[in-house]
């Protein structure tokens, strides 16, 4: 059942990640439950998808952060810390098949060495890209090179992951971070939606339920438990968990939290917070660590017409247009830019705070 399990499976034996909490359960899960309440629960997810089918355009500007902070396993002093961020603008018509889509990637990695010295060494790197698909017309950019138009038969699909495109309509059904997700969602609703799968129930507390799942790999001869904490109300997942189980116990493998909010009849997703295992080999040497991935959203428009000009490929032949799509303070996200005042704020008070 690959399509519920996207992570390293290489670096789960390794590592466990550290939860956020202790628990998400909103309820004691049993696995004791009629018929009807694991038809009332599998409906949630029915909710989550069509929700996100609702989607049919929109406009948002997407920041992720991403610390991998490593302690060596054979030398505790040794760390390699790195830090990535990345922002998307992306522009999107389901209706006409239209998508404007830029790529800013940053990246700072720190190597502190083995004899502690004070000072670290920094390599940062930077790039951009961006892609264009209307009507028959497809274009690519990878700064500093020109625009490139492909081919009336190329594969969309395929472009949009190489360019590294979140299809953010597909949070919450399948593990965040990943391109063209949405059809990855589409074969998971059909098969959460029967409710087959669910294992575990609670009770519905304030409105919230958490929802087990059972996934079995085979050929490795591993179960995993898939844990949902849904909003009954608004058909949301609030939290989703990826645990590997054993008989005498259950180890935290990822975990996201997931804030939304509502526009014009829809909700969106606005904050992702992401913990998982991972592992990095730099100069030879494999560091493993727990991953914490900060997602936030701020969304121009939904599904609202576009301007005549919204997919001109203007927005990626020209350089200084195609990054002021990608830039906080020049595309007017105001979500983001109170987020990095609220970030400052709290700063200034940490360093003025008496110890």
């Amino acid at each position: 059942m690959s399509w519920l399990l996207k992570f390293s499976i290489s670096s789960l034996l390794v590592i466990f990640t550290v939860p956020f909490s202790q628990s998400m359960s909103v309820g004691q899960v049993t696995s004791e439950f009629t018929i009807e309440d694991r038809l009332n629960a599998a409906s949630l997810f029915e909710g989550t998808f069509s929700n996100a089918l609702s989607i049919q355009r929109g406009d948002f500007l997407l920041r992720v952060t991403k610390r991998f902070d490593s302690t060596k396993m054979v030398t505790p002093t040794d760390t390699l810390i790195v830090e990535d961020e990345k922002y998307f603008r992306v522009r999107f018509d389901h209706i006409s098949q239209q998508t404007l889509a830029v790529r800013l990637y940053k990246n700072s990695l720190l190597h502190e060495p083995l004899n502690n010295e004070s000072e670290l060494s920094f390599d940062e790197g930077q790039s951009a890209a961006g892609l264009l698909f209307n009507g028959d017309q497809m274009f690519t950019r990878r700064l500093p090179d020109k625009l490139v138009k492909l081919q009336e038969d190329a594969p969309r699909a395929k472009i949009l992951s190489m360019i590294g495109i979140p299809e953010i309509r597909a949070v919450g059904m399948v593990t965040f971070g990943g391109t063209g997700q949405f059809a990855q969602a589409e074969n998971a609703i059909e098969r959460l939606g029967s409710g087959d799968s669910i294992s575990g129930l609670s009770k519905l507390i304030n409105g919230k339920q958490t929802i087990e799942l059972e996934v079995s790999r085979a050929e490795m001869k591993q179960t995993f438990a898939m844990v949902f904490r849904m909003d009954a109300e608004r058909m949301l997942p609030l939290q989703r968990e990826i645990l590997l189980k054993t008989k005498t116990k259950r180890s935290m493998i990822s975990e996201e939290k997931i804030d939304w909010v509502e526009r014009d009849g829809v909700y969106l997703p606005s904050k992702i917070l992401k913990r998982n295992n991972s592992q990095k080999v730099h100069k030879g040497m494999t560091y493993f660590s727990v991953v914490d991935t900060t997602a936030a959203l701020h969304w121009f428009s939904v599904n609202k017409p576009f301007k005549a000009d919204a997919y001109d490929k203007s927005y990626l032949e020209d350089t200084d247009k195609m990054m002021k799509l990608v830039d906080v303070v020049a595309s007017k996200a105001t979500t983001l830019l109170e987020a990095d005042k609220s970030k400052e704020n709290e700063n200034k008070n940490t360093a003025s705070s008496p110890e």
